[in-house]
């Protein structure tokens, strides 16, 4: 959860750079806009057009400044509100994988607390062992269910316990070869 919020906070700090650079974009264009008005300026007009050209350059210049400071208040709040709702359905999101884990915990503990889980994880250890060709006696599915079945009477039949040998024969070979 610490890596989330701060993947969260590194993720807000990065946009509000972008933010303050924005702002600061629009600070300097009005900033370079008045500096340019005034270079035009020094040579102190004489006639009618050419204050009208210094006039006219300053009225540009502060018309692009005021575009992007409107186009920045509108963009604002709407990119607030964007980072506000990413920020809620990223709370929803971790707190459905915490209902969920708590959900597999909580199966785990019912299952741990089960004679036949237990069961079926020893069966599984023998299996294991007669994979390994500890039980050469165990040459079969059959066979061996037959002997879990003595073993541990708690289980439910030979053909559940077949089809594990199955499953655990898949996993087994997917585990030994993971490319195939």
């Amino acid at each position: 959860m610490a890596d989330i919020e701060h993947g969260l906070t590194e993720e807000f700090m990065l946009v509000f750079g972008e933010i303050t650079a924005w702002h600061t974009h629009i600070r300097e264009k009005i900033q370079s806009t008045v500096e340019r008005t005034l270079e035009l300026a020094k040579p102190v007009p004489h006639d009618r057009d050419q204050l009208k050209n210094v006039s006219l350059a300053l009225l540009h210049g502060l018309q692009e400044a005021k575009d992007e400071h409107e186009k920045f208040n509108q963009l604002f709040p709407r990119f607030i509100e964007s980072l506000l709702d990413e920020l809620r359905l990223d709370q929803e999101e971790h707190a459905a994988v915490a209902r969920r884990n708590l959900g597999k915990l909580a199966a785990n503990i019912r299952l741990s607390k089960d004679p036949k889980q237990a069961a079926k994880a020893e069966a599984k250890a023998l299996w294991l062992e007669r994979y390994a060709g500890k039980h050469p006696k165990l040459r079969t599915n059959e066979h061996f269910a037959a002997e879990v079945i003595r073993r541990w009477p708690i289980l439910p039949s030979s053909k559940v316990i077949c089809g594990w040998c199955t499953q655990w024969k898949k996993e087994a070979q997917a585990t030994k070869n993971p490319a195939s």
